[in-house]
């Protein structure tokens, strides 16, 4: 009975010391990708605009490396799994805001020059109507 015990429990130590080997991989990734995160919120804070496409380009190449790393190191641990999902929600609120917000400058560009146009063709109007009465 004591030689199963201690064969149980080593195999159990085992397990538990390949988890968090295993982890330490996945929980490196989640560092990396807070960074990037961390990264685009600043670009968001800082109206940077012209990034949104590069921090596509990455978010896809960290989603790759995510999927590569699950298949070595196996399924996210709960805390993990949590971890994540606020991370995938920060980059959705980060990337929403640099994607409405250029939007929104190319939206007020187009209605400053449609303004511009608008106020330079009635000032011409205008000095033509000065001009024909003089």
């Amino acid at each position: 009975m004591k030689k199963t015990f201690k064969i149980l429990t080593l195999i159990a130590g085992i397990a538990l010391a390949s988890q968090s080997v295993f982890a330490d991989g996945i929980d490196k990734f989640l560092d990396k990708y807070e960074a990037f995160i961390d990264k685009m919120e600043q670009a968001v804070k800082d109206k940077q605009y012209s990034k949104i496409e590069e921090f596509k380009k990455q978010h896809e190449k960290l989603m790759n490396e995510k999927d590569r790393v699950q298949e070595s190191e196996g399924d996210f641990t709960v805390k993990q799994s949590f971890r994540i999902a606020g991370l995938n929600t920060r980059y959705g609120v980060a990337i929403g805001a640099l994607g409405a917000t250029k939007g929104t400058k190319k939206a007020a560009d187009a209605i400053g020059e449609a303004l511009e146009e608008d106020s330079s063709d009635s000032k011409k109007k205008s000095d033509k109507e000065k001009s024909k009465k003089a």
